[in-house]
């Protein structure tokens, strides 16, 4: 399991204590499902006393493997596609104004692919906020139309579709399916080309839940999400699911589950954080449900899971 805490990466088998792999100038890292390579953000300018927020970000990747990185620029957002080979982030077009912890100002959406660090301008500038992949497909919200979303295709290409975008959850790695959730319920869009293909269908949750962190499996046959009970959530649990033919199944031993939600590389493992007392503890729950989750680790602060191994 990769792991954070402040500032500086860990990585633990199932037994043991963590190995410190480096520590990073900030918080901000990003990891894909699969591959070695990640992505952090280091601070334009130093972050006041008080706050770790960065207001000035260039983006940097770096292979955990062989030690290579590559240096993007400036950036904010990043988002992995499920192979672990392609970033898409924001690259800041002109005067960008930051007040408290936001910033405004106009961007252009760029991709970078790894290892050979090709950059690529998605959309031009705009108002811009990436929101998921669907396979090759990257879907973009345009703060200026709330009721449709953008969808890119690799060579960029672009469509609106009529969705809103507090509605996507995530997209399948085979693109063929998004999960759109809300207060009102869930439901599997299938998708073709990065749009919807048919109708939806509605995925039966529990009455006062709804669907918080959660990921496609790498091989885009199931789903597992924290199911999260908004007025108790201790019952909340982590549920696995076919998106095909959605019938959430709880996992045993993930009560209490409270964020993060990662598969192992070959689907067999799902590692989240439950809550336990004043702690978080990260656990390991067989992703067919035979066995109780076991414990990995647990911490008061400052820990962030990021990915849960091969």
């Amino acid at each position: 399991m990769l792991y954070r805490h402040g500032s500086t990466l860990y990585v633990r088998g199932t037994q043991g204590a963590g190995r410190a792999l480096r520590r990073l100038p900030g918080p901000d890292v990003f990891a894909p499902p699969i591959g070695t390579w990640l992505a952090y953000l280091v601070p334009g300018s130093p972050p006041g006393p008080d706050s770790d927020f960065v207001a000035a970000p260039r983006l940097r990747l770096w292979d955990t493997a062989s030690g290579a990185e590559l240096a993007a620029g400036p950036g904010a957002d990043p988002l992995w596609d499920h192979s672990g080979t392609r970033l898409a982030y924001l690259r800041p077009v002109g005067q960008r104004v930051c007040e408290g912890e936001s910033c405004y100002g106009d961007v252009a959406v760029a991709s970078l692919t790894v290892p050979s660090g090709r950059r690529t301008t998605l959309l031009p500038r705009g108002n811009w906020v990436p929101l998921a992949w669907v396979g090759d497909h990257l879907l973009v919200a345009d703060r200026g139309d709330p009721r449709h979303v953008v969808s890119v295709a690799p060579g960029g290409d672009a469509r609106r579709i009529a969705l809103r975008p507090s509605q996507v959850w995530d997209g399948s790695p085979d693109g063929r399916w998004l999960i759109t959730a809300g207060r009102h319920g869930a439901a599997a869009v299938p998708m073709a080309g990065g749009v919807p293909s048919g109708s939806p269908t509605d995925i039966p949750l529990r009455p006062g839940t709804v669907l918080a962190d959660g990921a496609f499996a790498n091989a885009s046959t199931r789903v597992a999400a924290i199911a999260l009970d908004i007025v108790r959530p201790k019952r909340s649990r982590v549920v696995v699911f076919d998106p095909a033919a959605p019938r959430p199944r709880a996992l045993p031993g993930s009560a209490g589950a409270a964020t993060g939600v990662l598969w192992s590389g070959n689907d067999a493992t799902v590692v989240t954080a439950v809550q336990a007392g004043r702690h978080l503890r990260a656990v390991a729950c067989p992703a067919n449900g035979s066995a109780a989750c076991a414990p990995l680790l647990q911490w008061v602060r400052g820990v962030e899971l990021l990915r849960a191994g091969p």
